[in-house]
Formats: C-alpha cells, sequence, structure tokens
C-alpha cells in the first residue's frame, strides 16, 4: 500500500501548479532523484516482479509523468527531469532487487 501512495504523491506533486509544490529544500534534481529511488524502492520490495518489468515500468511512469504536464501552464516537461527520475527509479529498484537476492541467498 506504501509503494502506491508513493506513486499517488508523485503523481500529485507533478501535477498540482508549480508554486503549490512541495519543495525539501534541495536542489530540484535531487528532490526527483530521491522521490524516485523511494518509489523504485517501495515498489521492488512490495513486488516480486522480474528486475526488467520494474525497470521498465520505473521508466514508463517516469515519463508519462513528464508528458502529463505538456498541457499544464505552470509546469513544464522536461528531458532532463525524465532521465534524473529514470535513472532513480532504476537504481531504486536495482538496489531493492539485489536486497532482495541477497536476503534469499543468505536464507538458504
Amino acid at each position: 500500500m506504501l509503494a502506491w501512495i508513493l506513486v499517488v504523491g508523485i503523481v500529485v506533486a507533478t501535477v498540482i501548479p508549480a508554486s503549490d509544490r512541495p519543495n525539501m529544500g534541495v536542489g530540484h534534481n535531487y528532490e526527483h532523484w530521491l522521490a524516485f529511488v523511494l518509489v523504485g524502492l517501495v515498489f521492488t520490495l512490495a513486488y516480486s516482479w522480474r528486475l526488467k518489468v520494474l525497470i521498465s515500468s520505473g521508466i514508463v511512469f517516469a515519463l508519462l509523468l513528464e508528458l502529463a504536464q505538456i498541457p499544464l501552464p505552470t509546469r513544464h516537461a522536461r528531458i532532463e527531469d525524465f532521465l534524473v527520475d529514470a535513472l532513480g527509479t532504476s537504481l531504486g529498484v536495482t538496489l531493492a532487487y539485489l536486497a532482495r537476492s541477497a536476503c534469499k541467498s543468505s536464507a538458504v
């Protein structure tokens, strides 16, 4: 459930007016990166799908979020944001996947 709450949170933060967007007080790219690493981690811990499916889904999610901003007057779709988001979610997925694999290996 936490994974989906985080996804909804990112969607809401992406489509609300830019002036209403929460700000963590760190750089813009760092905020994006942290949010997507966290979503990738939590989603991978919640679902035991194949690594390729998880990474591909995260990349598609990041792309759809950027595309959703095109018609919004106070938001801007940026390739840089997409790349940061896609790399963040891929890193989060990979770290959680490796941790899960390590736990399974040590349990045997």
